[in-house]
């Protein structure tokens, strides 16, 4: 759907259609991490995985202007249903999304997760409590959640030669960083060449991405 030319006519003022995705890529290359860095993948973790590949640090736009589809990497071919038709991408079995579905099944039994999520609405620092509690399906929800994450990056990484990957996912929790341990460890193991590994780095932006990403999309274009 073409929303940019009804959106122009109507508000009267430029209007700039971008990915998210992307446009957070973009911010990245002005204000964060990445402005050591000409060439890398840029991968938000939130209610969906998604990703964009940054070479000569400008987003490669692609033809759909998805950049990379790395939401729909397939990890379990048996797995959930994902919107696109298919079973078993990244997204249906490590956003955030789903692993607060699938610790909701995990709650109906027995353990910490059952008694927190009795309290309240579940959310994913009481899974991360639950497993710094000693709950074994939580911790296991984690453990499977990172090493699937920092798989298909390394994957990614050994087929782009990218110089770092930058990760931008919820770290406020003072857990969370436990949960990022579990991403770089995966994504180390599988990378090719482990002696001089691209780097995995947090983005400075963190949630303030999401706002960035389109200011920034919107000025480089005006200033292009």
């Amino acid at each position: 759907v073409n929303v940019r030319g009804p959106l122009q006519e109507a508000l009267g003022i430029p209007v700039f259609v971008e990915n998210l995705t992307n446009a957070a890529a973009r911010a990245e290359t002005w204000f964060g991490a990445s402005r050591i860095y000409k060439n890398y993948l840029f991968v938000m973790v939130n209610e969906e995985i998604s990703g964009a590949v940054v070479v000569d640090r400008k987003v490669v736009a692609g033809k759909r202007h998805a950049s990379t589809l790395l939401s729909h990497v397939t990890i379990d071919p048996d797995g959930p249903y994902c919107y696109c038709g298919r079973r078993g991408c990244l997204t249906t079995v490590a956003s955030d999304t789903a692993l607060l579905q699938q610790a909701r099944h995990q709650a109906q039994g027995d353990g910490i997760l059952k008694q927190l999520f009795a309290k309240g609405s579940l959310t994913k620092g009481m899974i991360i409590q639950a497993a710094e509690m000693g709950d074994l399906h939580a911790a296991e929800l984690l453990a499977y959640r990172g090493a699937n994450i920092g798989r298909v990056l390394a994957e990614f990484v050994n087929l782009m030669d990218l110089e770092a990957v930058i990760l931008a996912m919820n770290l406020d929790t003072p857990e969370a960083p436990d949960e990022f341990v579990a991403v770089s460890n995966a994504y180390h193991e599988h990378l090719i060449f482990r002696h001089d590994a691209p780097e995995l780095v947090v983005s400075e932006l963190k949630e303030n991405v999401l706002l960035v990403g389109p200011a920034v999309a919107a000025l480089q274009d005006i200033l292009a």
